[in-house]
C-alpha cells in the first residue's frame, strides 16, 4: 500500500516525538525507540506501524 507523505506539521511533530522517547530510552539503556517506519506483527498477523513506539 502507497502512503503519501505527511505535511509539514505532523513531520515535526513526529520527529519531535521521536526525539524525545529516544532521549528516555538513552537514559534508562534497557528501552529501545522505534521510529515510524517501524512495523509490528501483532498475534492475529497483521502489522502496525506507530508514528513512534517505546518497549523494553
Amino acid at each position: 500500500m502507497a502512503m503519501t507523505p505527511t505535511g509539514s506539521d505532523t513531520g515535526i511533530r513526529n520527529g519531535e516525538l521521536f526525539f524525545q522517547l529516544t532521549l528516555v530510552a538513552n537514559r534508562t539503556a534497557q528501552w529501545k525507540a522505534f521510529h515510524s517506519s517501524t512495523g509490528f506483527r501483532l498475534c492475529d498477523g497483521s502489522i502496525v506501524s506507530p508514528d513512534a513506539s517505546l518497549c523494553w
